[in-house]
């Protein structure tokens, strides 16, 4: 999500206003979500349930837009294994970090949570595994699928040169074509799928499960490599880009609310959400940033940006502070319901920030990146080198 594909060519600071944006959309959505602000909002008014849902939809191609980053940014980037140990070595930081902090203030909480999972799974086994459950999750994430977009990307990860090679030495004719084919096999041809609207039931036909795995994630990320590599609508205003985002956040929100069927649009495969990102993508690459205190800020904020994530979404987390913890804020007036959803969100985003300085400094003064980049070069040499 952040600095998982660092590049040696200028950084587009836009790029990385988008990453931290996208993160700040990522928290809206389990504000409103996990938060329990969403659900409360059916019993509270019906003005509060549409604006909360324009919420939602609004950030809903978030996770489009971090997977389209990785395309945009990758494709132009020399391939390094360093790249996920580094993302590993963070996730291991917070789930080892966190889990050690419940076991000492929140031991009886861990361990009811931890039981809990153990038994949902393997009904069979006595509460006395679960003593272990929280070391293996914390020491594997992956293997326990802590974090369902770390998994997808880990799995995504080891395909990437063979994806990039794609984009790079394929005809442009034929690379378009194969974007195409992706979005109406993946997206389009799902999206009515799942409306049910042909008399047939609705259904996951191609099994992307709505987005949550790796072959989404490989698909957004083609389609950003795609837009990277040939400078897609490059004469397009910014403006002109945002504008799209707004009607197909609107398209979205308009047939969740009043379409029967129109919840379909709602998801990470949905062609709508789908070209929000893109158009997010395409704005925030154009932007022009030059304020020195902009730039120094976004420099600052954006390597910090992933573990926002890590640490508001590890399991223990999201279970005692995340569940139902702004289920008041479905009450309050809908303005004041919007500014409160807002302000939880930059809450959090800047808490965890905070508390990933921390985190940052010490892999910089560990030297980790240079160390591992020297261990990986001695072993691969110059494997991924164009010949």
């Amino acid at each position: 999500m952040t600095e998982l594909l660092p590049v040696k060519q200028e950084r587009n600071l836009g790029i990385d206003l988008l990453r931290m944006f996208s993160m700040l959309l990522v928290v809206v959505l389990h504000v409103l979500g996990q938060g329990g602000v969403l659900s409360a909002t059916k019993l509270s008014s019906a003005t509060n349930y549409n604006f909360a849902w324009l919420l939602e939809v609004a950030a809903y191609c978030a996770v489009n837009c971090y997977a389209l980053i990785s395309g945009y940014v990758g494709v132009k980037a020399k391939f390094k294994y360093t790249n996920i140990v580094m993302l590993w070595l963070q996730v291991v930081f917070y789930t080892g970090l966190i889990t050690l902090l419940f076991s000492i203030f929140h031991s009886d909480m861990m361990q009811e949570f931890y039981t809990k999972q153990i038994q949902s799974s393997y009904p069979t086994l006595v509460d006395t595994a679960a003593g272990t459950e929280h070391i293996w999750s914390a020491l594997f994430p992956v293997l326990k699928n802590e974090y369902w977009y770390f998994t997808s990307y880990f799995c995504m990860f080891f395909f990437i040169p063979f994806f990039n090679y794609v984009v790079n030495h394929m005809p442009r004719k034929q690379l378009r074509v194969l974007i195409i084919s992706l979005f109406v096999v993946f997206s389009l041809i799902p999206a009515v799928s799942r409306a049910g609207i042909i008399g047939i039931p609705a259904s996951d036909i191609f099994y992307t499960d709505g987005g949550y795995n790796a072959v989404w994630l490989s698909i957004v990320y083609i389609i950003g490599a795609y837009i990277s590599k040939y400078n897609v609508l490059e004469k397009l205003p910014a403006g002109y880009c945002f504008i799209l985002y707004v009607l197909a956040v609107l398209i979205s929100w308009i047939a969740k609310l009043y379409i029967s069927g129109g919840g379909v649009l709602v998801n990470y495969t949905s062609p709508t959400i789908l070209i929000a990102g893109v158009a997010l993508l395409l704005g925030f690459s154009k932007l022009k940033l030059k304020p020195r205190p902009v730039r120094f800020a976004i420099r600052f904020l954006s390597p910090l940006s992933f573990s926002v994530y890590l640490i508001h979404v590890h399991p223990l987390v999201w279970q005692q502070y995340m569940l139902r913890r702004y289920v008041d804020f479905a009450y309050f007036p809908t303005w004041k319901m919007i500014l409160a959803v807002l302000a939880a969100t930059f809450g959090i985003y800047l808490f965890c920030s905070a508390v990933d300085l921390i985190r940052h400094y010490l892999f910089r003064l560990l030297h980790l990146r240079q160390g591992l980049d020297a261990l990986e070069k001695k072993i691969c040499g110059k494997l991924w080198e164009e010949r």
